[in-house]
């Protein structure tokens, strides 16, 4: 007796996308991991839709294997072996023949010759070192049911007969498969079942390759040419889809919701690349959703060695703080058929609880548990107001205390390092961001330019430290871009402060080495800074960090103290702005621009060392703000696409905009650019955690110290004419 399926039983898994031609087959990878917990017999549900169908399947329709929208697959979870040894059990149907008195099945070993061929076939000849077949047991098993225990295998034969099959009807039938006891490493066993007729030929049948344990790959696996010649060379980042700013070396906050995945797909063919789109096929976590759409570059081609930008929106307001995998498909348009390519990428995501009694930030990741209690800050002396309303202010991150609590305790000098990434240093800046991007909100839902509140609980007391008396700005900002903007020069700060290399953390590891034998139970660090140098983004300022470290090993604890003096490396040596192909002389220029055509802007950026950013190693954006709290943005990119004449990663960054629907008259242009995260994949975790990305590296907005106004400089004007 089987039990129908029914959505109310059922747990989703995953969901992914697809995208098909007329009569179009493709594999859709769910990436989403199921882990059985418990024993038995499992139905996996597979229902697929379309927006363009006729009769479409919805989330109200009910599941029905006989309805095209419905695939129903069953399979049996057992026990492994390396807990007990047990049967293997396969289960499969067999057809009654036409013109068939009756029908039978066997069950057989596989000859060497079988073995071999068997073994190669999925791509196992280089693991399996030893044929067990000959000491396997097996048994053909009918009418079993799930929850029947198994029966001894030295009773079942290898042959069954069904005399009253009838053409087309079905018959439920199973295999058992039980490996002899300790078999030696990385051996298998190879058994034929098989459907014979009355003249003993054979019309179907499979074969089970039974493992003594899974195979261990190797590290660097033979891969196929890519039908199409593209790849993905780093870890796709997180945007703000209201301001633009990216998120401190990209990761994805569950904090912050709705949020852009910004992926750049290298063209590394030896020719142009036409008619090319990319699209999300399916994310790891299920609780990160998304809608389908497709990306294409300009003009749908991708000059050799380009990399083109693709971004997709997501909600992330539900997503477990870990890392978790993307499935990418970039596939090209060939007449009516197309080829296409899977690259899967990790990205990470974090969620920050706030205890508003304690003071606490707490970010839980599988790895352990990480806490914080931010100490100082800096923030203006008098919150500023607009119309008696709060509005949002830059807040500096100078002093915090942090918690770390390994699951489990760990032994040696360095633990487990969560999302390898210098993700003590992220989680600081993400803290920064939440505070002013929370403020951002807090004001549209109060319907004005608003911040975080109308006080400060982290200040120091006495309020000695303050800044920005004043924002000077003469453009008119919204909440979003400047909350982004404050957020991302309070990110730069907590980056420098805390050393770009191996962080005050890892560092404290190093100089309390821990006994053979002892384990780690918890960690501690606290840090208070001092700047030398207002920390404008886009500047090498300095200052003074003195911090302390505490080990715990059960009864004892180990510590280790600093100080450190910090320099920002992110900045630049100069950059250049143009407008319409005329370089900006003077940012106060009012440059007329015609409403009929396209404004073009470009921009190139020199490092500290001389040198151009080219390609996708630099994210630049546009921000025009005009003098009604009108807002535009724009993406920069060194692609050569919007010109045949224009060759990819020469340093210069530029893209158009048409203004002519704008009612305002006057637009102050901001070009900002955030340096991208370029580790590359397979690179050593402790190395990976010394770099980190997103830091503003353009100079707009200068943060004043004790009395001195906060300037928000523009970069040029343009006039619309």
């Amino acid at each position: 007796m089987a039990t129908v399926p029914t959505k109310g039983m059922s747990l989703l898994v995953g969901q992914s996308f697809v995208d098909l031609d007329a009569g179009e087959t493709k594999e859709v990878l769910c990436l989403s991991p199921w882990t059985p917990i418990v024993v038995g017999h499992f139905c996996v549900i597979c229902e697929i839709s379309a927006p363009e169908d006729p009769s479409p399947f919805t989330s109200d329709s009910h599941w029905d294997i006989h309805d095209r929208h419905v695939a129903q697959h069953n399979i049996d979870v057992i026990e492994p072996p390396s807990v007990v040894r047990r049967p293997h059990l396969g289960s499969f149907v067999v057809a009654g023949l036409p013109n068939e008195p009756y029908s039978t099945v066997i069950a057989r070993r596989a000859s060497d010759g079988e073995f071999k061929a068997a073994i190669r076939l999925f791509g196992g000849d280089a693991l399996v070192q030893r044929n067990i077949t000959a000491d396997t047991k097996f048994g053909l098993i009918s009418n079993f049911s799930a929850g029947d225990p198994i029966p001894d295998l030295d009773g079942l034969g290898g042959k069954l007969v069904f005399k009253d099959l009838k053409p087309k009807e079905q018959k439920n039938v199973s295999a058992a498969v039980q490996l002899p006891h300790d078999p030696e490493h990385a051996s298998a066993a190879v058994i034929f079942i098989e459907q014979i007729d009355a003249k003993n030929a054979v019309v179907g049948g499979l074969a089970i390759v039974a493992l003594n344990r899974p195979l261990r790959i190797g590290t660097e696996p033979v891969r196929a040419r890519a039908a199409v010649p593209v790849s993905i060379p780093f870890r796709p980042y997180s945007t703000f889809p209201e301001s633009n700013f990216m998120t401190p070396d990209g990761i994805f906050c569950s904090n912050f919701g709705i949020q852009n995945i910004n992926v750049q797909v290298r063209n590394d063919g030896s020719s142009t690349l036409t008619d090319l789109t990319v699209y999300v096929e399916g994310v790891a976590d299920p609780n990160i959703t998304l809608r389908y759409s497709r990306s294409s570059p300009p003009g749908g081609s991708a000059r050799s060695s380009a990399s083109f930008k693709s971004i997709f929106q997501g909600n992330f307001s539900r997503a477990a703080s870990n890392e978790t995998l993307v499935s990418f498909i970039v596939q090209q348009q060939s007449g009516t058929s197309s080829k296409s390519v899977r690259i899967v990428k990790k990205i990470f995501v974090l969620g920050i609880e706030y205890n508003k009694t304690t003071k606490t930030f707490t970010v839980n990741v599988p790895q352990g548990s990480f806490q914080t209690n931010v100490r100082t800050v800096i923030v203006p002396r008098e919150l500023p107001t607009e119309n008696e309303k709060p509005i949002t202010y830059p807040m500096f991150l100078k002093g915090a205390s942090m918690l770390w609590l390994p699951i489990p305790p760990y032994g040696g000098t360095h633990g487990p390092l969560p999302f390898e990434d210098p993700w003590w240093k992220v989680i600081l800046c993400l803290i920064a961001l939440a505070l002013e991007i929370a403020g951002a909100v807090e004001a549209v839902n109060a319907g004005g330019d608003a911040s975080i509140g109308t006080s400060n609980p982290f200040a120091d007391p006495d309020g000695s430290e303050n800044c920005c008396t004043g924002l000077e700005v003469q453009a008119s900002t919204d909440s979003y871009a400047a909350a982004g903007l404050f957020a991302t020069a309070a990110a730069v700060a907590v980056i420098a402060l805390l050393s770009d290399d191996a962080d005050l953390i890892d560092r404290g590891r190093s100089q309390t080495v821990p006994n053979s034998g002892e384990l780690t139970s918890a960690e501690r660090a606290s840090f208070e800074s001092d700047f030398n140098d207002a920390p404008s983004p886009g500047t090498p300022f300095t200052g003074r960090t003195t911090w302390s470290y505490e080990r715990t090993l059960g009864s004892r604890s180990l510590t280790h103290s600093a100080t450190d003096t910090y320099q920002n490396v992110h900045y630049l040596q100069s950059y250049k702005v143009s407008l319409d192909s005329a370089p900006v002389t003077d940012p106060n220029h009012h440059h007329a621009h015609p409403r009929s055509e396209p404004l073009l802007i470009e921009a190139s950026f020199v490092n500290p060392s001389g040198a151009l950013f080219r390609g996708p190693t630099l994210y630049v954006f546009v921000l025009l703000w005009s003098n009604h709290r009108e807002k535009r943005l724009l993406e920069l990119r060194d692609d050569g696409s919007d010109s045949e004449n224009i060759e990819p990663n020469r340093g210069v960054y530029r893209n158009s905009i048409r203004m002519g629907r704008e009612e305002s008259k006057t637009w102050y242009v901001f070009v900002f650019a955030q340096d991208v995260n370029t580790v590359v994949e397979g690179t050593g975790p402790r190395e990976a955690a010394k770099t980190i990305g997103g830091a503003l590296l353009t100079r707009q907005f200068v943060v004043g110290l004790g009395s001195k106004p906060c300037e928000l400089n523009h970069d040029a004007i343009v006039d619309l004419t």
